[in-house]
């Protein structure tokens, strides 16, 4: 059996952190699959809380969203393990 190879970084969100502008997850090191949570919080240094149903490479805020601070989280799937967590954006805006 071969041991599945670790994940280890994450890059920077790219996009805009506004309400209706599409988000992208940074790209993963080593260049491998993953699953991905959006997480959002009240504060850059907070407690981050997973964003029902946000579960793809890309997000896009909406209202609610509006002065939180987003990451994503990545695990690696199929041959693939670790988890990784993003930076945070900025405060998303209106």
């Amino acid at each position: 059996m071969v041991a599945a190879t670790p994940i280890t970084a994450i890059g920077a969100i790219s996009g805009t952190a506004q309400v209706g502008v599409q988000l992208t997850a940074g790209a993963l090191t080593p260049a491998g699959t993953a699953s991905y949570q959006w997480m959002s919080s009240a504060t850059s240094g907070g407690t981050y809380t997973a964003i029902t149903g946000a579960t793809a490479v890309t997000y896009t805020p909406v209202a609610g969203d509006v002065g939180n601070y987003l990451e994503v989280v990545a695990t690696g799937t199929g041959s693939y393990s670790g988890t990784v967590t993003s930076v945070p954006t900025a405060a998303v805006g209106a």
